[in-house]
């Protein structure tokens, strides 16, 4: 990144910085419900990358060569995300309002979901998942990776439904949580889709696409079957998780989601021309991203209503600029542990 480019975006990040403290002074809830939805679409790709990084432990496979660098550089964001959790969690009681709702039961109001047991579920979480991104040599064998994989499965059957579906208490799916990892998955992978490491490699582009592939009919698959079962079981509760996203602007945002960040690209990918190539790749690893974010919006902006949608993507703005920064200065700070991987399983044949 040259000098221009780096100055241009810095006082970008200024602008949409300032901007977000002009918001959080003159509608500090509409600011804090934004911050929300743009906290919870940043959190996806560290996460994501931790889990890649673990899934490839245990299972191998060359893909690790080039987008290990950049999957370690995501994974250890992990703490810079947590930061900004902060105001999510001093003010959770401004963004959920769990005591208001009766279809929510007594006993999670009164006991699991308060405040400080909210925060102290986030913070352990994070502290679990920035532990195994900062010592790689916990995940360094294949039983402490299925021990961390073990791990992450669980929490993200809990963290996921205490950030977004919480929000709208009187919803729940049991798979929610599994359905948002795998979308954390396709997620990492659109991320280094974008910055192009099999550049000059089109049988590691292929590999990326291929992978991109699956992610995005996972992500379809679970989110589609938790659609269908909630929906032909009629429950009030959770039916109206649906029929209040089902209106404008939410309904748009959840079909250009669909079209920009799975249809047209799993379509795209299957050219094999496209799929070989590593700037053809770049484009649609954007386009997941974009596609990833007017979801994560269905998804947590719509239990608050349009107001959030202003401060929600203007925060995207700033944590994009502040990755990117990231990116730039770590990309390639440890690359030690994937070639010492890729080396051992060549050796194992």
């Amino acid at each position: 990144m040259n000098r221009r480019i780096r100055t241009a975006l810095f006082a970008l990040f200024i602008a949409f910085v300032a901007s977000l403290i002009a918001l959080a002074i003159v509608e500090p809830v509409v600011f804090l419900q934004g911050w929300l939805a743009a906290f919870v679409w940043a959190s996806m790709i560290p996460i994501g990358s931790l889990i890649l990084l673990l899934v490839n432990r245990l299972t191998g496979g060359e893909w690790s060569g080039p987008l290990g660098p950049l999957l370690e550089s995501a994974a250890r964001a992990i703490p810079g995300v947590a930061l900004l959790s902060i105001p999510v969690l001093i003010f959770s009681a401004a963004i959920y309002r769990w005591p208001a709702f009766s279809e929510t039961p007594k006993t999670l109001t009164l006991f699991y979901m308060t405040a400080p047991f909210f925060a102290l579920r986030t913070v352990i979480a994070f502290c679990i998942w920035g532990i195994l991104a900062w010592l790689p040599w916990l995940r360094s064998t294949l039983l402490g990776a299925g021990i961390a994989l073990f791990a992450l499965a669980i929490i993200t059957n809990i963290i996921p439904v205490d950030w977004i579906v919480s929000a709208q208490p009187g919803f729940y799916s049991s798979d929610f949580g599994f359905s948002f990892g795998v979308e954390q998955v396709l997620t990492a992978l659109a991320f280094c889709a974008v910055l192009r490491p099999t550049a000059g490699d089109s049988g590691r582009s292929r590999d990326l696409a291929g992978m991109l592939i699956a992610a995005i009919l996972g992500t379809t698959y679970m989110y589609y079957m938790e659609f269908t079962v909630i929906w032909y079981g009629n429950l009030p509760g959770k039916v109206d998780w649906f029929t209040n996203r089902g209106n404008a602007p939410w309904a748009e945002l959840a079909g250009a989601g669909f079209g920009i960040g799975a249809f047209f690209p799993f379509l795209v990918l299957l050219n094999d021309r496209i799929r070989g190539s590593a700037a053809a790749l770049q484009w649609i690893g954007a386009a997941v991203l974009f596609g990833e974010f007017l979801h994560v919006l269905w998804q947590v902006a719509a239990s608050f209503g349009p107001s959030a949608l202003l401060p929600a993507c203007i925060a995207v703005v700033a944590f994009s600029i502040a990755g990117t920064f990231w990116v730039v200065a770590t990309g390639n700070r440890w690359p030690g542990t994937h070639a010492e991987r890729h080396q051992t399983a060549q050796q194992n044949g």
